[in-house]
């Protein structure tokens, strides 16, 4: 059931991406939204393994899609003209100049969690 939620949720983005029909800060929070998820569901899905092997490969395309999505919020941040640690809800005032580097972080946060559906 996760499983399915969590390709629905991918599947959304990424039409959302493609039509790119709402401001990028929606795409990005979007897009955050739905790593969490399916990071929490890996999470639980490899936890015992994990704790047993820290660096198998499901543990470290875990943490790179942790990564990828601190990342993202950073690149947010940076893009709506937050401090840290602002409520991404807040209104964005969009920095005109960080718009490539937020479009490059979603990029990579959606291979990220491709990798994670990848997982055996």
């Amino acid at each position: 059931m996760k499983i399915r939620i969590i390709k629905t949720l991918t599947l959304a983005v990424m039409l959302i991406l493609l039509g790119c029909s709402q401001p990028i800060e929606k795409t990005a929070r979007d897009g955050i939204a739905t790593a969490t998820g399916a990071i929490s569901n890996y999470q639980s899905k490899y936890h015992d393994q994990c704790v047993a092997t820290p660096t198998g490969t499901a543990c470290v395309a875990i943490n790179r899609a942790i990564a990828g999505q601190n990342a993202t919020i950073t690149a947010l941040e940076a893009y709506c003209g937050f401090k840290p640690g602002d409520d991404l809800a807040s209104a964005c005032k969009p920095v005109a100049n960080a718009k490539d580097g937020l479009q490059a972080a979603l990029n990579n946060l959606q291979q990220l969690v491709n990798d994670l559906k990848g997982l055996k």
